[in-house]
């Protein structure tokens, strides 16, 4: 046992363990940590008791370089081990009650594994790289806990708009319901490094930007411009923080399209420090708001939408809550993406008997 992240056991009546969980997430541009606390074995719900974050420019390093500096990895040990006197006072240990994951794009590293292998060694910590399904759930979860306490909208149309570091995803909803996913390779981290590398005399930030994304932004429209679309929601670390600067401050805030393009507009003339300053978010994540402000902008306007909703607070917070809830928070997802399937064999008219059968005999 490493005793970097914890170094005594704490149990409850009885000797029971109680029912507090750890998540650690190495992020694209932060490594945060939720400590939560579940009120019943069989729920997904749990309350939050305390939340950490400290930068790192993971991302920077990935899309800049293909490999992690080894100033990035060392940094992260060191923020890992800071985190480790919150753990002894919750009496959490790597070996029980505490879960280590990464960001998806970890896996775009070429030397991934000497994270990996450097956070076990130094902190005692396995570290579990998230995959594609993972996020998908969890995005998802994201958007789902929003319907449930927005009426409005759950009982729209209602398409959600996550533009992450290194993929954008999409999610169509009917009155609460799944109905269509697409995911693309359009984060803001991967076209902020991509469109950096351009030449200077190509144009302004945002038109290289926007130049770069264009194609995507096609795909975009082509899934779905025959969708009768009521409302947006966009959810994000880039787009979040942004909205409480364009929008009254509240639980979900409605951010208009022309208020958009006037920050997109002040933005391109400052630098990252600047931005980090004007918007309260750390240098990393400043580097790619822009171009994440530009990739939410480009979808509702070809979409001919005027302006999405956007939910307060943190999303790496909402984020890690349904990465919390686990294995009680899968079984609704399930759900959703077996009625999802239904509807689009429905739409290109499959055999719904013979679907099913064959569904029964994989499983």
């Amino acid at each position: 046992m490493n005793p970097e992240l914890g170094d005594s056991g704490q149990e409850g009546v009885l000797g029971q363990p109680l029912a507090q969980h750890a998540i650690i997430h190495i992020g694209a541009n932060a490594v945060s940590m939720i400590v939560v606390e579940r009120e019943r074995e069989d729920s997904s719900e749990v309350e939050m008791l305390e939340y950490l974050e400290q930068p790192l420019p993971l991302a920077e390093d990935i899309f800049r370089d293909g490999v992690l500096s080894r100033s990035t990895i060392e940094r992260c040990v060191k923020i890992l081990k800071r985190f480790g006197s919150t753990l002894r006072e919750y009496g959490l240990l790597p070996q029980q009650g505490l879960e280590g994951v990464a960001t998806n794009l970890l896996s775009e590293a070429d030397n991934s594994e000497l994270l990996l292998n450097r956070l076990q060694v130094a902190c005692g910590l396995d570290v579990r790289p998230l995959d594609e399904g993972d996020m998908t759930r969890l995005v998802y979860l994201t958007v789902a806990r929003l319907l449930k306490e927005h009426s409005n909208l759950r009982k729209s149309r209602l398409l959600a708009i996550h533009v992450g570091p290194g993929n954008t995803r999409l999610m169509f909803f009917n009155k609460g319901r799944i109905v269509q996913y697409t995911s693309y390779r359009m984060g803001a981290h991967r076209v902020a490094e991509a469109t950096e590398r351009l030449p200077s005399d190509s144009g302004t930030v945002p038109e290289l930007i926007k130049g770069h994304i264009n194609g995507i932004i096609e795909q975009i429209n082509h899934a779905y411009s025959n969708e009768p679309i009521d409302a947006a929601l966009a959810i994000g670390h880039e787009i979040q923080p942004v909205a409480k600067h364009l929008a009254k401050h509240e639980p979900l805030m409605e951010v208009e399209r022309k208020s958009l393009r006037r920050l997109k507009k002040r933005l391109s003339n400052l630098d990252d420090k600047e931005i980090a300053s004007l918007l309260d978010v750390n240098v990393y994540s400043a580097r790619a708001v822009p171009a994440g402000l530009v990739c939410n902008l480009a979808v509702v306007s070809k979409l001919g939408l005027e302006g999405f909703y956007v939910p307060a607070g943190s999303f790496d917070q909402s984020f890690l809550t349904g990465l919390a809830g686990g294995e009680f928070s899968t079984k609704r997802f399930t759900n959703e993406v077996i009625g999802s399937a239904r509807a689009l064999g429905k739409k290109y008219r499959y055999d719904r008997e013979h679907g099913n059968h064959v569904a029964a005999l994989a499983v």
